[in-house]
């Protein structure tokens, strides 16, 4: 029997806007946020590894590089670095931002590996770091201009951000940063959080799931927060199964 025929298919994606229900888990958004929205993916079935499904990985890691620079941390060992300097690696650069004095020896603060890519091969790897696990919701992804130099980040502003912190005066920080949005796994990693805090971001990046899912054949849609709530995630087979 072939597996692959068993395994669990992509059906559509759908995305709200502006989800408000806390049963969400999204992170906190900075002030001067232009849009907002939450990414779920109707499959066949339920993955048995609790991972994000290939297609969903190849569908935004495809649309996220088209229109920026996509920052996340990784499990590669490149300590070398410390911020703001960024050493160049296979399809990206790379650094990692530590926190300074004490804090690292009796606060236990965690580092933070980073690659910077506009490779989809390598932000693919964004869903598979098992450090900071998608499913876990450990992982940030943050977005910024594709043709510029990777953001200069800080430690206590991606430390913010990865907490679901909205720092004060954090419209001025991912600016000065760099930064032009996030990515972020939602409730149990079954979602994906979308944040743009310009609107030509959020429609670039809307227009690229549309032609990336048109491409892979899969269907998509737009829904309220109350229809996409009652959507059904996991569906017991395709139509055409059932002829």
């Amino acid at each position: 029997m072939d597996d692959r025929k068993n395994a669990p298919r992509l059906r559509a994606l759908v995305l709200t806007e502006n989800p408000e229900d806390p049963m969400w888990l999204l992170r906190g958004v900075p002030s001067g946020a232009a849009r907002s929205g939450l990414l779920g993916w109707v499959m066949t079935a339920a993955s048995i590894d609790g991972i994000a499904p290939l297609q969903v990985m190849e569908i935004m890691a495809r649309a996220l590089c088209r229109c920026a620079k996509a920052t996340f941390l990784h499990s590669l060992p490149i300590s070398d670095a410390p911020a703001p300097k960024w050493l160049d690696v296979a399809h990206g650069q790379a650094t990692s931002l530590r926190p300074g004095g004490w804090s690292r020896l009796f606060a236990r603060k965690p580092s933070f590996p980073l690659i910077c890519t506009t490779s989809p091969t390598t932000a693919i790897q964004l869903f598979l770091t098992s450090s900071f696990d998608w499913s876990q919701r450990s992982q940030l992804v943050l977005l910024s201009d594709r043709d510029a130099p990777p953001p200069q980040l800080s430690y206590q502003l991606f430390l913010d951000l990865w907490q679901g912190r909205t720092p004060p005066a954090s419209e001025t920080l991912v600016r000065e940063a760099g930064l032009s949005g996030f990515v972020s796994p939602a409730v149990d990693g079954n979602f994906a959080q979308i944040v743009a805090f310009a609107e030509p971001l959020w429609q670039s990046l809307l227009q690229a799931l549309v032609e990336e899912c048109a491409a892979a054949e899969i269907e998509w849609r737009q829904a309220g927060e109350a229809e996409f709530r009652k959507t059904r995630w996991f569906l017991d087979r395709l139509p055409e199964d059932a002829a």
